[in-house]
């Protein structure tokens, strides 16, 4: 089913109708005319001049600075401060009645999900939740699952098992009530778990895969004794672990349980083995079943070894995109990374290639930045892109300054059609921010990628820069806790290692990182390494074969990684074109031309 019908049998509306008024909204709600150019209406472009024009053609504005595109739904959204295109549809039929099919009829039944029941769920319990089957704009064929926090409720599409959840609104913890309850509260990965469990005689909150920590958060003084059964997986277990620990530094008592049994999860095991799990839910209730957070050899070969191996090759999307450094990382894989270097070696730019990489290759990044904006980021992207396939490549000094052609509108629109899963923002967040930013970006997503640039500039609280850069590396640490996330901040070198090869002692002024990084990486000049730089002395003579150095059109660098959890310890040369904001390993630069 295509929007278009989807918001006539949702909404009673004639969305091709309700669009063409979106000349008249712009003068009767926004008083915009519609016939020149106006200010752009993006809340991410600060645009000083009049950009955007609107195109009947295709019933929309456009920015012709940004290229930001919206229609009626969104452009009303925007004016009126809506998330939800359900909220806008509604008060725009207000304005516009014409556009109301004739005899309409609106009919959700509550409890009624042919996929849901399919996955051994009752009506009653699917009643209880509030939970029905429905069409969703973005996701086609889709069940709703309602949190009975407010109205706040997500979407999980039947056929991609992906989900929608409300923007700008922080998830709260689903199924609430049950944080009051005297008896023992069990927690689990899926909202379909949660439902499982309670149709077993249990009180189950679901924490969307292993998030658990918005349910820390939201205790309060409350301590309700937890029965921990996330899911039969290498994830699962650890972060069960890591939840017991810090419930008990609270004061709290949690202890893991096994629902799952010989399946999965407690959702797969009610569809082959129901009564296996209703009786493994009252034996936890009851204290009988084996608590112990300990898998002798056997039970981990039997129960999650292949289940981690087959978790382990699931991972091609997380390559850098230098095969040398690929080949020595084995991929990326979840865990915290540092990248230092002197100022100006290319730090920032380096890791936006890599997050453009990463997202082309299907994954899902967040890049925050405390100097560089989405313009600015955006305008080096389309400059790296335009030297690698373009005759006559612009750069993105250009672009800053406001140049735009044809070249650029061609690599713009090359990205369009890549429908990336990056984010970039411009944040002024505290580490605990940052944390809660994390969390969110990654409750429906796999093994995403987050980039912090830089860890120097993230506000703390006292006026010990170690200290501080200590305290956000130990925030950060307990907000990734359990989500998979691959957490990279960029740092700074001290200044003593300015005319050093990279060493753990360049990371000085980065705090305690070898007590929290899994990889410690550097990006240095690869004259550091040559002769003159192994004598005593002699101080202007390196510095200006250093200046030498970085006046190159492409600039020698060497990625070193100097800690490794999984590898050794290895150096790759890279070629910095700095022009083009490009970085391609040494002596060798692809260019195919389009």
């Amino acid at each position: 089913m295509d929007y278009t019908t989807y918001v006539r049998e949702r909404f009673g509306a004639d969305l091709t109708r309700l669009k063409e008024h979106l000349p008249d909204f712009l003068s009767r709600e926004m008083g915009i005319s519609p016939h020149r150019k106006f200010h752009c209406l993006s809340p991410q472009h600060q645009d000083r001049h009049p950009s955007m024009s609107y195109y009947e053609a295709g019933q929309c504005v456009k920015c012709f600075s940004c290229g930001f595109t919206a229609d009626l739904l969104t452009v009303a959204k925007l004016h009126w401060g809506l998330t939800e295109d359900a909220d806008s549809i509604d008060r725009l039929l207000s304005l516009y009645p014409d556009c109301r099919v004739q005899n309409f009829r609106v009919s959700q039944k509550v409890g009624f999900s042919p996929y849901l029941q399919s996955r051994g769920l009752s009506e009653d319990t699917l009643k209880w939740a509030g939970a029905f089957e429905t069409m969703d704009g973005k996701l086609g064929r889709a069940v709703a699952l309602p949190y009975h926090q407010g109205q706040y409720m997500a979407y999980r599409s039947i056929e991609s098992k992906t989900f929608r959840k409300p923007s700008g609104l922080t998830e709260p913890v689903c199924f609430p009530e049950w944080l009051d309850s005297s008896e023992s509260v069990f927690l689990v990965e899926a909202y379909i778990c949660a439902l499982s469990v309670y149709q077993c005689g249990g009180k189950a909150i679901p924490c969307n895969g292993v998030g658990y920590r918005q349910v820390l958060d939201a205790l309060g003084e409350r301590r309700p004794t937890f029965l921990v059964a996330f899911d039969h997986d290498e994830r699962g277990e650890q972060a069960a672990k890591r939840f017991c620990e810090e419930y008990a530094e609270m004061g709290g008592k949690a202890r893991i349980v096994d629902l799952s049994g010989a399946y999965k999860d407690p959702n797969e095991r009610l569809m082959h083995d129901p009564e296996g799990l209703k009786q493994a839910v009252q034996q936890a209730l009851s204290g009988s079943a084996d608590l112990s957070p300990f898998l002798t050899f056997q039970q981990y070969l039997s129960r999650q070894f292949f289940t981690d191996l087959s978790a382990r090759a699931d991972r091609s999307g997380c390559l850098t995109g230098w095969d040398g450094i690929d080949r020595q990382l084995g991929g990326l894989t979840p865990g915290l990374y540092i990248l230092g270097g002197v100022p100006s070696v290319g730090k920032t730019t380096f890791l936006g290639q890599m997050a453009v990489h990463l997202a082309e290759q299907g994954g899902s990044v967040l890049f925050l930045s405390y100097e560089q904006s989405p313009f600015e980021f955006t305008c080096k992207a389309l400059a790296r892109m335009s030297y690698r396939t373009q005759q006559k490549p612009f750069v993105s000094r250009d672009l800053v300054h406001g140049f735009c052609d044809d070249r650029v509108r061609q690599m713009a629109q090359v990205y369009e059609q890549k429908m990336l899963d990056l984010c970039v923002l411009k944040v002024r967040d505290t580490a605990e921010q940052l944390g809660e930013r994390i969390r969110q970006f990654a409750a429906d997503r796999e093994h995403p990628v987050v980039v912090i640039d830089y860890l120097q500039f993230i506000p703390g609280m006292g006026s010990d820069p170690r200290l501080n850069n200590d305290r956000a590396l130990q925030i950060l640490s307990q907000a990734t806790a359990g989500l998979e996330v691959i957490l990279i901040l960029v740092s700074s070198f001290n200044r003593s290692s300015y005319l050093l090869p990279v060493t753990f002692e360049s990371f000085k002024e980065s705090g305690n990182v070898e007590y929290y990084a899994d990889g410690l990486w550097g990006l240095s000049y690869s004259i550091l390494s040559s002769s003159v730089f192994q004598k005593d002395g002699q101080l202007a003579e390196k510095q200006a074969a250093l200046a030498h150095a970085r006046e190159q059109a492409v600039r020698k660098l060497d990625f070193c990684c100097v800690k490794a959890r999984h590898g050794g310890l290895f150096t790759v040369g890279l070629d910095y074109y700095a022009a083009h904001d490009y970085f391609a390993e040494a002596t060798t630069v692809k260019r195919k031309r389009i």
